[in-house]
């Protein structure tokens, strides 16, 4: 990605490493060229605990409210101790037959990052108090479109972090979950134009913010040729703003 997430990143994540972080890092990045179930098998390693994995049913009776499951919180101390470990998630992500190894790691870390900006009282993201859910949210949603987990123009989504308000950012996170648990990646590929409501909520937060969000829609939601001809042009249809209540 090369929009303005990928700074924050980069700034935060690469670039408060010690040579001797990097050095290794670049070691790891070389074994996996090699031998990628070496570093899926060493990540998921690291990421084991005895505590139960949660359910979809035990995620949606949760969310948008912080988890306090011991699976996720085990997962978000470890990352947070050795941020390293997002790199190591980036470059494994680039191998969706081993990325999808990590569907509960990843799947617990979006339910931590949804939950983390719901707790958040601001109205304005602060990119320096806020900068390490950003690193994650940003690497999350960067890993899960590399591999295809979300397909255009979701996975564009970590583009347009930085420009939305924690509010905004739970909606947009949780539009990302619906999705993921309507077409898990498990079950393959699917289609963008399957997408239905979860689309539609997408374009809508688009909308919603489109004295911030004007850049990228066009990149977004490119118009087809109909659109462009209609008088109408790409107008959402009515009624198709409804957020579906998931801040409830």
């Amino acid at each position: 990605s090369n929009g303005p997430s990928s700074a924050v990143v980069d700034g935060d994540l690469i670039g408060g490493f010690s040579t001797s972080s990097r050095h290794l890092l670049h070691v790891l990045v070389e074994c996996f060229a090699s031998d990628p179930s070496f570093i899926t098998d060493a990540l998921i390693g690291h990421l084991a605990t005895h505590h139960p994995v949660p359910s979809i049913d035990q995620y949606k009776e949760l969310l948008p409210k912080r988890s306090g499951h011991e699976f996720d919180l085990v997962m978000q101390s470890k990352i947070l101790e050795a941020p390293a470990l997002l790199c190591l998630i980036q470059h494994i992500s680039r191998s969706p037959d081993q990325f999808i190894r990590c569907w509960q790691v990843m799947r617990s870390l979006l339910a931590t990052c949804i939950g983390l900006w719901h707790s958040v009282k601001e109205m304005r993201l602060c990119r320096t108090r806020h900068a390490q859910q950003l690193v994650v949210t940003c690497t999350v949603l960067e890993a899960m479109g590399r591999a295809a987990w979300l397909l255009p123009p979701c996975d564009l989504l970590s583009e347009v972090v930085l420009e939305l308000s924690p509010p905004e950012l739970v909606k947009l996170l949780m539009a990302v979950w619906n999705t993921l648990i309507r077409f898990p990646p498990q079950a393959g590929p699917y289609s963008p134009t399957t997408l239905g409501s979860e689309g539609a909520r997408m374009r809508t937060i688009f909308v919603d913010n489109i004295f911030t969000l004007a850049p990228y829609f066009a990149r977004f939601f490119p118009a087809s040729k109909d659109q462009l001809l209609s008088p109408r042009g790409g107008e959402l249809e009515e009624g198709s703003d409804d957020d579906g209540g998931d801040e409830a």
